[in-house]
């Protein structure tokens, strides 16, 4: 289920997910205009998109995500302006 998060500069956000498939992108959380987003990938990795220092950077998982498997994330995000 798609979301798409208006918040603080700074957070903190705890979900469960369950993939009901794999192998295609879907967006999981998505925030100041899709400067920072949650996905996961057609690979079966989350990844996040985060601003950091005027750019854009990438944080992968290790885990491979299998479909009808449960997850929980917790992210802080801290954004100095």
């Amino acid at each position: 289920m798609p979301a798409t998060l208006t918040t603080s500069p700074n957070f903190t956000m705890s979900f469960w997910f369950n993939a009901q498939t794999v192998g295609v992108q879907q967006n999981l959380v998505s925030a100041y205009g899709g400067y920072f987003e949650l996905l996961v990938g057609a690979n079966n990795q989350i990844s996040l998109y985060v601003p950091i220092a005027g750019g854009l950077t990438i944080i992968r998982s290790s885990t491979t995500i299998s479909s009808n498997t449960w997850y929980q994330l917790t992210i802080t995000y801290q954004h100095y302006g």
